[in-house]
């Protein structure tokens, strides 16, 4: 099993309630469909307004390949715009100990 966690802010004005139903569709509709799939969670830090994306799959190679095909969705692509792309970091870890 591995996560790999993403963080983010998200652009001035964007409406978060609109962004979190974008997510859960996101994730519903598209990411839970993805080979190797076990969950996402999303949250935010109350202190710096940063985001975090937790997703959970079998392998990294199946992560890596989940995460390329949603970028070719286009949920993926109209919520997107709401994230500041500067503030986008990315990191994948093996889970040693579930």
């Amino acid at each position: 099993m591995m996560t790999e966690i993403v963080t983010f802010k998200l652009k001035a004005g964007t409406d978060e309630a609109k962004f979190i139903t974008n997510v859960t569709a996101l994730i519903d509709d598209f990411i839970a469909k993805q080979k190797g799939f076990l969950k996402v969670q999303l949250g935010k830090s109350p202190a710096t307004n940063e985001w975090v994306a937790v997703h959970y799959f079998d392998n990294m190679a199946d992560d890596d390949t989940g995460i390329k095909n949603t970028r070719s969705s286009e949920i993926w692509k109209q919520d997107t715009v709401n994230i500041d792309p500067m503030s986008i970091t990315r990191n994948q870890y093996n889970i040693v100990i579930p």
